[in-house]
């Protein structure tokens, strides 16, 4: 190989050096402004919960927990928490038919 085909290699080695980094695989963490400590509250769990099914129509992994988030609501509102409880129901036996569980989902959100 004459050395004017060989300088464009050597440079494309340098730069594949040059933009590996250093340790830890290049990732680093992400730090998310005011999330520090901040504790979810059952609420705001069954809304994010209710609206990926109200976008979805099906469960997704995660969402086991929409029956303890209604029960905890029901521990601080009792009326709330009891319709919600009744729609929960309807909700899961509309599972398999994704336009009513985005109904139910939206009907659902609309309590909280």
């Amino acid at each position: 190989m004459s050395g004017k085909r060989l300088v464009p290699f050597v440079l494309l080695g340098f730069v594949v050096l040059a933009g590996c980094p250093q340790g830890g695989g290049g990732q680093r963490p992400i730090s998310t402004p005011g999330a520090a400590g901040a504790e979810v509250t059952p609420e705001q769990d069954l809304k994010q919960q209710l609206g990926s099914l109200a976008e979805l129509g099906e469960m997704m992994p995660g969402m086991e927990t929409i029956g303890d988030n209604i029960a905890a609501i029901k521990g601080t509102d009792a009326e709330k928490g009891a319709a919600l409880e009744k729609d929960f129901e309807e909700l899961n036996s509309a599972m398999g038919n994704p336009a009513q569980v985005k109904a139910k989902a939206k009907a659902m959100l609309e309590k909280l």
